[in-house]
């Protein structure tokens, strides 16, 4: 584990497809930072470990173990022409779309097969993926498309021009309606687009016409201004937009679009946050992290620490962790999921750094103490404020579309930051361990919501993490907290611990042969696959955990069965296999690996077994 703030755990290095290469690619050219000394030797280094990421059939994956994707391909495509010097536009200097002299001969002729087998697979097409499976990433690859090479014909996209971009930043209730994911992204693809949708040629000639005139062209400028105005606005602590790579490289490029030098701050610091992504590769090549989860990591970490007998908060080796989080705080008391991100807080990471904070508390003592006492106040105030009218939690703002049971339409998805059960029922293990009951209002909404989003097989769906089994075992987590110390007199908990015994009925049906649990992220588009796949370790830890906390004993044949399972698949050195990509930002569409929970679930699982064994013995 590599702490990049003394403290904290950056963990995984998040290799998902080839996309963030190639899109960097396209960043270093139509900006001319590839002129730059060491970008040239940056990009063939990224290309060399790209071209590595595809299916047999020559197509780029989205993420490992799915179908190649037509959208994928065709923005590495552009990448690949541009390093060969294949590609011409009228809007940039030759300079910048020349041959990349790092080229060795070896990676000159692997990335021309690369380009005949991808250009292969899309002459083969149609594909059979479901028109879910590219919408994420179309848009994309239409515009780095048609931005590089001005032959190639795509539709307007009218709502992402930049009147529109402007109006949706300057309309309060709009802009709060759409979900953050979109909303962080719309000013960059509006300044992007203008290229773009002029290249239907209906739109064409209107827009020549209307150029004519100043008062048009002074009206677009200001709303291209204005909206680069609210990406430097947006800029995160540590350079990059939106803790990840792929915004960071739209504002860079919207930025540049805009009139934005390459010696302007913004655009410099930009480069900084991408360069320090970069992670090399063992073959020889690198890739850009998608992301950093510090964070969220560090209270993975920590949490499974203060969870084993005889560690306390003020050990020198968990010490430095908790004021690491401390110390990334937000002024309105919010976290981000990765540091020197606190303009962007939301509640999820909040509830999760609570329960953590909560749980360090215990033992803290002195400083350490009064300052985590302060933080907790703090979160407690943003969290209660941030809960939603029907009880539940989204993870950045709550909007106008309801929660239901079961998976949500990827559109909804993209559009609204609905509350779900997995979000909730985090949240709600913080606010029990700041000292909240049934008494409370806030815990009692919360509850009555994931209550009504059980589904009727005894699961819940998990937003976040594919699909029905983590839901299902976050839930139950968060219902076994609110039954602590209270009595079944309350017909609410008395509801609770009846839905959590139906949810872990479900956990238990889903066992597998093997012992263990797993899940195909199948089950995100047809609830029929719910709790079915090959067993995996981050899936039976968490199961085998859920399950001890919904009153299993130790002895139980199921834990034990799980717990066996977690032994035989621990490697020597303490870790487990590499897991498949499961984590999500739009379920049905795209999915990442996050393996750095493999080396904190399963112990946090061993714990809750011994725990559960020593509480029967004694």
């Amino acid at each position: 584990m590599d702490a990049r703030d003394p403290g904290g755990w950056w963990g995984d290095a998040h290799d998902v497809n080839g996309s963030p290469a190639a899109v960097y690619s396209i960043v270093l050219r139509t900006t001319g930072e590839i002129l730059r000394p060491g970008a040239a030797r940056d990009e063939a280094r990224l290309l060399r470990h790209m071209i590595t990421l595809v299916n047999t059939d020559g197509g780029f994956y989205k993420y490992v173990g799915s179908p190649s994707s037509a959208a994928i391909t065709n923005v590495a495509l552009v990448a690949l022409r541009m390093a060969m010097g294949e590609a011409r536009s009228r809007h940039w200097p030759a300079a910048w779309l020349a041959r990349n002299d790092a080229l060795d001969g070896d990676l000159a002729r692997a990335i021309s097969a690369a380009v005949d087998r991808a250009k292969a697979f899309l002459r083969a097409g149609p594909h059979p993926t479901p028109p879910a499976f590219e919408w994420d990433h179309k848009p994309l690859a239409a515009l780095l498309a048609a931005r590089v090479d001005q032959r190639i014909y795509y539709p307007p996209v009218p709502f992402l021009d930049p009147e529109m971009g402007a109006t949706v930043e300057a309309v309060p209730w709009l802009k709060h309606q759409l979900h953050t994911l979109l909303r962080h992204c719309l000013p960059a693809a509006s300044i992007l687009y203008r290229r773009v949708r002029t290249r239907n040629h209906l739109s064409r000639h209107a827009h020549r016409l209307l150029e004519q005139f100043e008062v048009f062209r002074a009206h677009q400028e200001r709303a291209i201004q204005g909206l680069a105005a609210q990406i430097r606005a947006a800029q995160n602590e540590n350079g990059g937009w939106f803790y990840n790579v792929f915004y960071t490289m739209l504002n860079v490029m919207a930025l540049s679009e805009a009139g934005a030098d390459l010696d302007d701050p913004a655009v410099r610091r930009g480069f900084a946050y991408l360069r320090s992504n970069m992670v090399p590769a063992a073959d020889g090549g690198a890739f850009l992290s998608l992301m950093n989860t510090d964070i969220w990591n560090t209270c993975l970490a920590v949490s499974s620490y203060l969870d084993i007998a005889g560690h306390t908060a003020m050990d020198d080796g968990v010490r430095p962790a908790i004021e690491f989080l401390l110390r990334w705080q937000s002024d309105n008391g919010g976290f981000a999921w990765a540091s020197a991100s606190r303009n962007i807080p939301d509640n999820d990471t909040t509830g999760f750094v609570t329960l953590v904070l909560a749980q360090a508390g215990r033992t803290a003592r002195g400083a350490l103490m009064a300052s985590v006492a302060r933080a907790l106040a703090r979160g407690r105030t943003f969290l209660l404020a941030n809960q939603d009218g029907r009880g539940g939690f989204s993870v950045f703002k709550s909007t106008v579309a309801p929660s239901r049971p079961g998976s949500q339409p990827l559109l909804g998805q993209c559009l609204f930051d609905v509350a779900t059960p997995d979000v909730t029922s985090r949240i709600v293990m913080g606010l029990c361990r700041l000292g909240l009951t049934t008494a409370d209002d806030p815990i009692r909404r919360a509850v009555a919501f994931l209550l009504r989003t059980q589904c009727t097989n005894g699961a819940w769906w998990s937003r976040w993490w594919a699909a029905y089994v983590p839901g299902t075992a976050f839930a139950i987590f968060a219902l076994a907290e609110i039954g602590r110390g209270q009595g079944r007199s309350d017909p609410l908990v008395g509801r609770a611990h009846d839905a959590a015994r139906r949810g872990a009925g479900f956990l238990l049906a889903c066992q597998n042969h093997d012992g263990g649990w797993g899940e195909t992220v199948q089950a995100d588009s047809n609830i029929r696959h719910a709790g079915v796949g090959s067993s995996t370790p981050q899936y039976t830890a968490l199961t085998v955990a859920a399950l001890l906390r919904a009153g299993r004993p130790a002895e139980d044949p199921a834990v034990r069965r799980g717990i066996e399972y977690l032994l035989t698949t621990m490697r020597t050195d303490g870790g487990y296999p590499d897991e498949p990509a499961t984590f999500t930002f739009a379920a049905g569409t795209f999915y990442y690996a996050y393996s750095f929970h493999s080396c904190v679930l399963p112990l946090q699982a061993f714990t809750e077994y011994l725990k559960a064994g020593a509480t029967r013995a004694a």
